[in-house]
């Protein structure tokens, strides 16, 4: 079975959105970075925290105050020396642009969907937990997290990161999201990255699809949060490229999804406002 043909923005996008979404409750998250001096931003995830994270995590028990991720999709793999050199300009442009970074406080992460064959040759990385590596020759040790070889579990990130795996791996993801059965976001994120994949064996193993759709989630979404009906349809109807690089990443800012998860957490109205950019008004909506 082949992977739909999806563009390698997509890909970027729906991890980033993914990612974050995890995050944001317990850590400070951007999405994109500027490079000093240079004209542009660069798809990076940085994720700042205050104090230790690892009760919030499973897989990344090793982040520290300054955590930056790089995603390499299936569909734009990691490739060397090229991407390991980008590495190195990405830090430089993170410590210039950031005084306050220390590199001992610092962790370089790629999560990759394959292992990247050239670069553990020349560099052999030790293991240090399934599909975890740390490559230890470098001033900041890298490390790459493996998709295809990670643990057969969707606790937490461990979860959104076997979403992006492929091949026989992705098939036994796929089986196992549909067999829970649960309506979250792991799901419809799913029915929306891989929905030739899900349809098949959906149907070739009998598996009844949740009645609820990710259209209607989004629509809900929308009555809450005030969306126009005409760009929530052209959000959900155009595909994944749309849908996700336009329509999720703005939604993603203003649907309940993290305000709710953060009120859990016991946040304040100022904290979350903080954190994502919405006013105390619409948090207080979206509360209510």
């Amino acid at each position: 079975m082949e992977r739909s043909k999806k563009t390698n923005t997509g890909y970027d996008e729906a991890f980033k959105i993914q990612m974050k979404w995890h995050f944001v409750v317990f850590s400070h998250v951007r999405t994109d970075f500027e490079l000093n001096n240079l004209p542009r931003r660069v798809d990076l995830l940085i994720i700042e925290a205050d104090e230790s994270i690892e009760k919030h995590v499973k897989l990344f028990k090793y982040f520290k105050k300054l955590n930056i991720i790089e995603f390499k999709s299936a569909a734009n793999p990691f490739r060397m020396p090229v991407d390991l050199f980008k590495a190195g300009v990405y830090l430089n442009g993170v410590f210039l642009n950031m005084p306050e970074a220390k590199i001992e406080d610092t962790t370089f992460t790629i999560v990759t969907s394959r292992r990247p064959v050239k670069l553990f040759k020349q560099y052999k990385p030790e293991e240090i937990r399934q599909g975890v590596y740390r490559i230890p020759s470098v001033p900041i040790p890298i490390h790459v997290v493996v998709a295809n070889e990670v643990e057969q579990s969707l606790e937490g990130e461990i979860g959104i990161i076997r979403g992006f795996s492929s091949g026989k791996r992705l098939r036994e993801y796929i089986r196992t999201v549909l067999k829970e059965g649960k309506e979250d976001e792991l799901l419809n994120f799913t029915r929306i990255l891989y929905k030739k994949e899900v349809t098949e064996i959906a149907k070739r193993e009998g598996i009844e699809m949740p009645a609820k759709t990710w259209k209607r989630m989004v629509e809900e979404a929308a009555e809450d949060t005030g969306l126009k009906e005409a760009w929530l349809q052209q959000g959900v109807e155009q595909g994944l490229q749309q849908g996700v690089e336009q329509g999720l990443e703005q939604l993603h800012q203003r649907m309940e999804y993290v305000v709710i998860r953060a009120l859990a957490k016991g946040m304040t109205v100022e904290e979350i406002s903080g954190m994502t950019g919405l006013t105390a008004e619409e948090i207080n909506k979206l509360k209510n």
